[in-house]
């Protein structure tokens, strides 16, 4: 939405971020990806909050319309008090989810630096993302007790619980490009899948995040191997100003491949070659707390 508004160095710069040439190719981007928000797995949801004093231009209103069926709120970012404010977008983000996000702000988002500073515009997108996967994780085969590997720090042993499934599935050796390997998990509609970018041994995630692309994201898979993928239990909400997403993953002779995500990882939830959300497995999460592992389980 912003790069829809920017121009000069900053739309170069919000261009290359995209990975997107030139802004003549952004918009069937934006239409293909507001298309997906008529799949009954996902609600999209994107509003701009500017500032009370912060002018925006018609032509910009009137491109977030058509384009991303998204309005404009002005609100007092700079306020003394912006505990209304915050509650007003909080209000928002949980109505237009059905209550499954209910904080996206806290006082802090707003709290300015310095006195000079000035907060001018908010972008808040919401993504809800609710989907079977094409055959869950079995909960016989959750194992307790693992050791997790993280980039930084000493291995947290006995802490990290992974569940287990094996079959055919997508898979692409990055090694000579960025030393690691991906896999493709399919949920219950074949275009939605859930995929995963583990470095090698003695690689860091950093150094994958480097130097993995679009390109190298959307390498073709033409056909399936025999994958052991063992992945961690867990629930994970991201609350971020610019970003939110609430998703749930729960569980339902040998393999040729083992996939054992011990280690920090990416993972991505993609339709057909488009990310809707890209994030890292970066500690171990608590699991004390959910529910009873159930065979076929929602993503």
């Amino acid at each position: 939405m912003v790069t829809g508004g920017a121009r000069g160095k900053t739309e170069k710069e919000l261009l290359n971020l995209l990975q997107v040439p030139s802004r003549d190719k952004l918009d069937p981007l934006v239409k293909q990806l507001m298309s997906i928000s008529r799949l009954p797995e996902i609600k999209l949801a994107n509003r701009l909050y500017p500032d009370d004093d912060f002018p925006i231009l018609p032509t910009f209103k009137n491109r977030l319309q058509k384009l991303y069926n998204s309005t404009l709120v002005s609100v007092d970012l700079n306020a003394k008090d912006a505990t209304p404010a915050i509650d007003e977008i909080n209000t928002w983000v949980s109505n237009q989810t059905g209550g499954h996000i209910k904080k996206a702000l806290d006082k802090n988002d707003l709290a300015r630096n310095k006195s000079t500073t000035m907060n001018a515009l908010l972008m808040i997108n919401c993504l809800l993302f609710d989907a079977k996967w094409q055959r869950g994780f079995q909960g016989q085969n959750t194992r307790d007790g693992n050791t997790f590997y993280p980039d930084i720090g000493p291995p947290q042993e006995k802490k990290l619980t992974l569940m287990m499934r094996n079959g055919l599935f997508p898979y692409v050796d990055l090694t000579s490009e960025i030393g690691a390997r991906m896999i493709h998990l399919p949920f219950e509609n074949n275009d939605l899948i859930f995929t995963i970018v583990l470095p090698n041994k003695g690689i860091t995630l950093s150094q994958v995040e480097s130097n993995l692309t679009s390109v190298l994201l959307n390498s073709p898979t033409t056909t399936n191997h025999n994958v052991f993928v063992w992945i961690p239990k867990w629930k994970f909400e991201f609350e971020m100003a610019t970003s939110i997403v609430r998703i749930m993953l729960s569980t339902s002779s040998r393999p040729d491949i083992q996939f054992l995500c011990n280690k920090p990882f990416l993972y991505a939830i993609r339709y057909k070659q488009t990310t809707l959300f890209m994030g890292r497995y970066v500690k171990v999460i608590d699991t004390s707390n959910m529910p009873p592992i159930i065979d076929g389980g929602r993503g």
